[in-house]
């Protein structure tokens, strides 16, 4: 499967951003914590509680198999012990996000172990994206086994979503041009969603099959969370949506 990884890599120009801030600098700032590579932690996973800190519209697209989901702004002791009680055999815990610039995996086992008191905690700190690079098979893509095609269309929707990404003065043209808006901020009506103004709600629609909860082409997303936002990519890709954009208002 990794020889499949690398033809893929050479075959689409694939360059994965794996590093954009060194996993060394988070290693720095959490002194406490113990980091995991790739093989270290495929070494204990088995014995492991793997929890993914990541938000839930991430969750749903790619996972580690076998992992639980607590995005790390609802972590809290009682939802670790409800684990560990379900999990008496294992022998660590596991956190993981996105990737080696994302720091989310660091904070949770600096918390669960300053503030939690857990021990044999640790940080898987290459995240989703690692793991899919390196152990492909033992991951979820759209809840699905991660294989040759759907590796390929994870890597494109997250490499072409610089182009897709539009700033203001844009945004004015394409609605002069008749682009319609889904707006998801929570402090504005998403006029063009029909009885719902949730992020939430169009991603689970998408996710049940329903692709027409979104037009076919030109229109354009909007959240101020633009992270969560990003995950509906892998749906608009998966059902060949066209000419369509994201308003970045995360500054």
């Amino acid at each position: 499967m990794k020889r499949v990884v690398r033809l893929l890599l050479a075959v689409v120009f694939i360059i994965v951003p794996l590093s954009i801030a060194s996993s060394g600098s988070l290693r720095e700032k959490y002194l406490e914590v113990n980091p995991l590579n790739s093989e270290e932690f495929r070494a204990i996973m088995d014995d492991s509680i793997i929890i993914d800190v990541r938000s839930s519209y991430a969750f749903k697209v790619a996972r580690i198999k076998n992992a639980y989901n607590i995005p790390l702004i609802n972590l809290d002791k009682s939802k670790i012990q409800n684990l560990v009680k379900q999990n008496i055999d294992k022998k660590f815990i596991v956190f993981y996000c996105h990737n080696t610039s994302c720091g989310m995996s660091f904070n949770a086992a600096q918390i669960a172990m300053n503030y939690y008191g857990y021990k044999n905690v640790y940080a898987f700190e290459e995240g989703i994206t690692g793991f899919l690079l390196n152990y492909p098979d033992l991951c979820l893509y759209l809840d699905k086994t991660v294989d040759y095609n759907s590796l390929k269309l994870y890597f494109e929707a997250r490499n072409g979503l610089k182009s897709k990404v539009i700033n203001d003065d844009d945004f004015a043209q394409k609605i002069k041009q008749g682009y319609k808006v889904f707006d998801f901020s929570e402090d504005k009506p998403a006029s063009t969603v029909t009885g719902t103004n949730s992020l939430i709600y169009v991603f689970s629609q998408l996710e049940g099959g329903n692709e027409l909860v979104l037009p076919q082409e030109n229109f354009i997303l909007v959240d101020k969370n633009s992270n969560d936002l990003y995950w509906l990519e892998d749906y608009l890709k998966k059902y060949k949506k066209s000419d369509y954009y994201y308003l970045n208002i995360n500054k």
